[in-house]
């Protein structure tokens, strides 16, 4: 964590961080007329953005009050990373202090992951809208980590030959489907909060190596529907899961599983502290240590469990401006003061 105060002559400019800049680069993506910068590689247009990227390229796009993408937009350029600021900034329920610019990146259509996106990863962004979410399809090694799903789902459509090698971690999900004969090889889905439900169980698809861990799921009574999984350290606040070909087990839930005995079950609510309160709207659901109910220690179970944890807000890992202050008025050539405060992010 850092502050600092700086001195620039004329106009304040972006200075990007570049990274092996001979072989990618740095895409900077605001919709805001006002914040809106004209340089080589700046857009106001997401899908221009996507359109113009290269393979290992990284598209920043920052928080706006405007949506983004007015229509589908297809990726395909492999080891594109795409990187929003996070969500749930400000407001009720919120993580405050987390980014200096509170608005969220919001995507108003759907990211279709196509034959082409190898590699691909999406973070620090919020979907919202009916025609809104992700698609993948005919790809394999895409990461979906610490974006919010306002309603929208997370889709596999039935297309081509399928998928494989596909990371769904820490986010706020909406749901997870997958259309008939879908095949998906190698999908991890771990510390997310799930406030809808999981269809991957249809008998016409194929489904090998599917792990569902460190998750906790608090649809209203919703059934997680998973086939051939290994489901694992969740917390079920409310409903339960079924499915064929599964292995549960060490699951905190509310009733108990035919067949899968090695679950604890606990009546969970209001009074046994889960969700916890105050709190914003992800952090409540950070189980305290209780010898009951985590008796291998609070971060035993669910979304804030294992080995990389549910980060609140959904906060890129890359550094973050928390505070920022500037001279409001300055003449031409003159000299504007800026003081920043920044932060590392795990």
């Amino acid at each position: 964590m850092k502050t600092m105060t700086l001195f620039l002559a004329g106009a304040m400019a972006l200075v990007p961080i570049l990274s092996n800049a001979q072989q990618s680069h740095i895409l900077r993506v605001n919709n805001n007329p006002v914040l809106a910068t004209t340089c080589q590689t700046c857009y106001t247009d997401l899908a221009v953005a996507i359109a113009a990227a290269q393979d290992g390229d990284t598209i920043h796009v920052e928080g706006s009050s405007n949506s983004y993408a007015t229509a589908d937009i297809q990726i395909a350029a492999q080891n594109l990373t795409i990187i929003g600021p996070g969500y749930k900034l400000s407001g009720t329920g919120a993580n405050t202090g987390l980014q200096a610019n509170t608005w969220p990146a919001t995507i108003a259509r759907k990211l279709k992951f196509i034959a082409g996106s190898q590699g691909a990863k999406i973070m620090g962004l919020r979907f919202n809208g009916g025609n809104s979410g992700v698609e993948v399809s005919q790809t394999d090694h895409i990461t979906i980590e610490r974006n919010f799903f306002d309603g929208p789902l997370i889709n596999f459509p039935s297309v081509g030959v399928g998928v494989s090698d596909i990371i769904i971690a820490e986010n706020i999900i909406q749901g997870i489907v997958q259309n008939n004969a879908q095949t998906i090889n190698n999908l991890a889905i771990r510390n997310n909060l799930v406030v809808g439900t999981i269809d991957l169980n249809d008998p016409n698809d194929v489904m090998d190596n599917l792990s569902v861990v460190n998750n906790t799921f608090i649809g209203n009574n919703a059934t997680q529907a998973v086939r051939n999984a290994q489901v694992a350290y969740n917390v079920f606040y409310s409903g339960t899961i079924t499915g064929s070909s599964n292995t549960i087990h060490d699951n905190l839930i509310t009733q108990a599983l035919t067949g899968f005995p090695d679950n604890l079950v606990v009546q969970m609510g209001t009074q046994v502290g889960i969700p916890i309160t105050p709190a914003s709207d992800d952090g409540k659901w950070d189980i305290p240590a209780n010898a009951t109910y985590a008796p291998g220690g609070a971060d035993e179970y669910g979304m804030f469990s294992g080995i990389s944890p549910y980060r609140l807000s959904g906060i890129p890992n890359i550094p973050a401006i928390y505070a920022l202050q500037s001279t409001l008025n300055a003449s031409p050539g003159g000299t504007v003061q800026v003081t920043l405060s920044t932060r590392t992010n795990p």
